[in-house]
């Protein structure tokens, strides 16, 4: 099941999107469900540095009904082969199909993830999310990536308290996090963004100290 994202009128056809190494592009539908029109802009980043991809047209008007396709292509630059590359998808909807005037025509901007995936790891993706190793340091506890994939937190409960942050792990990436005491057990339930952005089953993990029990995880969605 694919996942939309929705700004004002216009629908865009992904919340995430994944760019295959062996792939000459991707692309997607933009559509305009409401009765205005818009200008449409999109443009792609990265953290550090520019981005070796664009997406075409970067500008264009979308009238009400009407749909377009956005193309994102690869130009070039020299990306790990180990683990997923990780990038920024923005898209601008202005009303009125023209640049805004005045401050009270604005913009509404969407920025979504792109991912780009090595051809070595194009199989494992959907198994990620399981395999994280979680453990307590005195009053913290900390979650460490053991893949090449960018895993996404979600609905993640520490000892059945939700925690409510959204939490990305870089592959090899682990991060720390303080509200689990090492002198008592700790219950971490957590799920994850699949590559079309619906969320998987759920994962359980149980640390005591420094012992780890093996996640245990659903097979179906709850």
């Amino acid at each position: 099941m694919f996942s939309f994202a929705v700004q004002a009128g216009v629908v865009i056809g992904g919340t995430r999107f994944i760019y295959p190494e062996a792939a000459d592009s991707i692309s997607f539908e933009v559509k305009n469900t409401s009765s205005d029109t818009y200008l449409v802009n999109t443009k792609i980043t990265q953290e550090s540095g520019s981005a070796p991809f664009i997406a075409t047209p970067p500008l264009f008007p979308i009238s009400p009904g009407d749909a377009n396709k956005i193309r994102i292509v690869r130009t070039g630059g020299s990306l790990p082969n180990d683990r997923e590359s990780l990038f920024h998808l923005y898209i601008a909807a202005i009303p009125s199909g023209k640049a805004p005037t005045n401050s009270l025509q604005i913009a509404v901007k969407s920025r979504m993830k792109l991912f780009y995936r090595p051809e070595n790891l194009r199989k494992g993706a959907a198994e990620a999310w399981q395999k994280l190793e979680w453990s307590q340091t005195n009053r913290e506890w900390q979650v460490r990536n053991l893949s090449p994939y960018y895993i996404t937190l979600s609905q993640l409960k520490v000892n059945n308290r939700p925690n409510n942050a959204v939490i990305m792990l870089a592959p090899f990436e682990q991060q720390r996090f303080t509200g689990c005491e090492k002198s008592q057990p700790c219950s971490i339930s957590w799920r994850s963004i699949n590559d079309y952005g619906a969320l998987t089953p759920v994962c359980h993990a149980q640390i005591s100290g420094d012992k780890l029990r093996p996640n245990s995880c659903e097979t179906n969605e709850k």
